[in-house]
């Protein structure tokens, strides 16, 4: 390999790379589709809607204990 040869690949492995580092997904069909929007955080639960989810685990677990023997 030439000098030449060596400094064109390592030309296009740090474009490659630095592509990827900005979140690219290089030359594939992905990156010519449009990004998908960013979902925004989700809304904290409150007090009920913890209780309510503690209460169906607990069933959930007793069920599969309750299964196992």
């Amino acid at each position: 390999m030439s000098a030449a040869e060596r400094r064109a690949v390592s030309l296009r492995m740090k474009k490659y790379w630095a592509e990827r580092r900005r979140g690219g997904a290089g030359r594939t069909a992905a990156s010519t589709a449009p990004a998908k929007a960013r979902r925004g955080r989700r809304k904290p639960m409150s007090a009920a809607e913890k209780r309510a989810v503690s209460l169906r685990m607990k069933k959930f677990w007793a069920e599969r204990r309750k299964a196992r023997g």
